[in-house]
């Protein structure tokens, strides 16, 4: 799932990465354990891994670069299964606050949810519907 969120969303990542002063310097292997995960670059072997997205081959090492396209937008929104792990002492993080070693859908999760929690629903003063009004 995670692939395919790289796939679709190539460009944004790479924007986000950047907008959180997250720089790779062209290494796709650090890209790709700044997405995936600590270690988890070396998952692609390029003798015997493959990927392909509508007829095309691809390679993750490809993915770890920017487009020349422009589609900047999001199209899939990630909900981690390990979306816990977000909740330091029950607490949101914003992006920044995680390590290199944590996936980038994690992160991006979890500071999509503090940023709705603080000035969505925080400016409003309450999560839940007032039951008497």
């Amino acid at each position: 799932m995670q692939t395919l969120k790289l796939v679709l969303d190539r460009d944004h990542i790479h924007d986000t990465f950047r907008h959180h002063s997250v720089s790779f310097n062209g290494d796709s292997g650090a890209f790709l354990g700044g997405y995936y995960g600590k270690g988890m670059a070396a998952a692609w072997n390029k003798d015997g891994s493959q990927l392909r997205w509508n007829g095309k081959q691809a390679t993750l090492p490809d993915l770890a670069r920017p487009s020349k396209g422009k589609q900047r937008q999001e199209k899939l929104f990630f909900i981690p299964a390990q979306r816990v792990m977000s909740l330091t002492r029950g607490m949101t993080q914003n992006f920044g606050q995680f390590d290199y070693g944590d996936p980038y859908t994690l992160r991006y999760f979890s500071d999509t949810v503090h940023d709705l929690l603080q000035n969505e629903f925080g400016a409003k003063g309450s999560c839940f519907r007032n039951p008497t009004g």
